[in-house]
């Protein structure tokens, strides 16, 4: 968590170029060990050996910064997905799972942002299983009211899923509001057709007004 922090206090504030920030952080801890993040969230460790290698990280610095690249990029975040998708690791087993909780259909027929969404959701579940507080993740967003279904979602993913049980319900319904937040943003920006931006819209707000879940 420590280490998560110093990474972000230095890019807010000293806007360095990714290999300087990780460079800084590896002189400082190069004496240090670290317990390293479990090896079911590395399935394949070839791009893990190549980000070291492009970097010229040490092994005991590398992983960290690894997921700290990730969440700021998305293709090789992607990458990394697939990863798990073809290892089937329980990592994956949780964002099926919890896509079968959470019920968007009817608004995902309408655009393209569910696998932006799932990319999102991968990327959150990636940190909680590193251990970061949820408070973390949902600092970089606005404040947005969150509306009632996504409560009764976080509820139930909760109760489902071993990997959020310490999660609180409140930051897990907002941390959903955010990531199907930018998910619908970015569908509306692949769709500047203004027939079918409306449609993606109505669908949008109507799945936020529902209650059924409640």
């Amino acid at each position: 968590m420590i280490f998560h922090l110093q990474l972000k206090f230095l890019r807010d504030f000293c806007q360095l170029e990714e290999r300087a920030l990780y460079h800084r952080l590896a002189r400082h801890y190069e004496e240090q060990q670290f317990f390293y993040p479990k090896q079911e969230l590395i399935p394949n460790k070839e791009m893990l050996l190549t980000f070291a290698a492009d970097f010229s990280l040490p092994e005991n610095i590398a992983e960290l910064c690894f997921f700290d690249y990730l969440r700021y990029h998305i293709q090789t975040c992607l990458a990394f997905y697939l990863c798990h998708e073809k290892d089937q690791t329980p990592l994956y087993q949780a964002i099926i799972q919890s896509l079968q909780i959470i019920e968007m259909e009817s608004m995902w027929e309408l655009n393209s942002s569910k696998p932006v969404f799932i990319l999102k959701l991968f990327d959150l579940f990636l940190g909680i299983q590193q251990g970061l507080p949820l408070a973390v993740f949902n600092q970089k967003w606005k404040p947005r009211e969150v509306p009632a279904i996504l409560f009764s979602f976080s509820k139930e993913l909760k109760r489902a899923l071993p990997l959020l049980r310490n999660c609180r319900i409140d930051e897990l319904a907002l941390a959903l509001n955010h990531i199907l937040y930018s998910s619908y943003q970015v569908s509306l920006s692949l769709n500047p057709n203004l027939k079918t931006s409306l449609r993606i819209q109505e669908g949008y707000h109507a799945f936020l007004s529902s209650s059924k879940r409640i």
